[in-house]
C-alpha cells in the first residue's frame, strides 16, 4: 500500500511541476514532438510556406517587442544556425538539408526576452 501512495504522490508532484512550468511569465523550452511549444500565449508562429529544403514562418507582431530572434538546430548532427535578429514578422530559411529540425523564435523587448516559441521535430526533405 505504501508504494501506491508514494507513486500517486510522485504523479501529483509531476503534474504540479508541469502546471507551474506553463504559468504566464515563465519562459523556456518544453519538449513536445512535432508540435509548437508555446511559453507565451500572447503570440503564435505559423508555417507559411514549405518545400523539401525551404521553409517560411510568420507571427503576429507585438507592440512591446523591439525585434525577434530566430534560429534553428538540425537534430541529426546538432548543427545550430546563427541567430538572426529581425524586426519584421516573418523569416525564410532556404537550402536546408534533409533532416529533423527545432526552430526557435524569441521576441525581445527593452527588458529582455518577452516570450519564446519552439517548433520541435519538424522534418525537412
Amino acid at each position: 500500500m505504501r508504494k501506491k501512495i508514494r507513486k500517486k504522490g510522485l504523479n501529483l508532484l509531476t503534474l504540479s511541476l508541469c502546471f507551474i512550468a506553463f504559468l504566464p511569465g515563465t519562459y523556456g523550452h518544453f519538449t513536445s514532438c512535432g508540435k509548437e511549444i508555446v511559453t507565451d500565449f500572447s503570440w503564435s508562429v505559423s508555417i507559411t510556406h514549405q518545400t523539401d529544403d525551404d521553409i517560411s514562418f510568420s507571427w503576429n507582431n507585438d507592440s512591446n517587442a523591439l525585434y525577434y530572434r530566430c534560429w534553428y538546430v538540425r537534430v541529426d548532427d546538432n548543427y545550430t544556425s546563427s541567430v538572426t535578429a529581425v524586426q519584421s514578422n516573418s523569416i525564410d530559411y532556404t537550402g536546408l538539408q534533409a533532416g529533423t529540425y527545432h526552430f526557435y523564435f524569441a521576441k525581445v523587448g527593452s527588458s529582455g526576452t518577452l516570450g519564446t516559441i519552439v517548433i520541435d521535430d519538424l522534418i525537412m526533405g
